[in-house]
């Protein structure tokens, strides 16, 4: 598995108090293998600033290690995400970052799934 969406945590999103109800985010769906976009649902103000959705990839191996490109996925973001002509939800990467971790670090990430978290 080289790409998988899991909750972190980003500055930028809680210095806006974001997620927020009707906020639009991107997900790497782990079944599909494709990008999804979504809509967050719930009442999230507050309570849950600054800990969003992210797409993890590994991009490369050094040395025992793997860099990985982090990127948030709310619009506005790590990403903007916009409607096509058709009306198909469209997004375009604006930033990202790149990481270090271990073979063993990648795997309780990819392991571990909040269950509880919710938008």
């Amino acid at each position: 598995m080289n790409t998988i969406s899991r909750t972190s945590f980003c500055d930028k999103c809680a210095s806006s108090s974001r997620p927020l109800v009707y906020d639009l985010y991107l997900l790497f769906g782990g079944t599909s293998g494709k990008y999804i976009v979504d809509q967050c649902e719930g009442n999230t103000s507050g309570t849950l600033a600054g800990y969003t959705p992210h797409v993890f990839t590994v991009k490369k191996r050094l040395k025992g290690n793997l860099v990985i490109e982090k990127i948030c996925g709310m619009n506005g973001c790590g990403v903007d995400i916009w409607l096509d002509e058709d009306e198909v939800s469209t997004f375009r990467i604006k930033y990202k970052s790149l990481t270090e971790m271990t073979v063993s670090e990648w795997n309780a990430l990819v392991q571990f799934k909040d269950i509880s978290y919710h938008l």
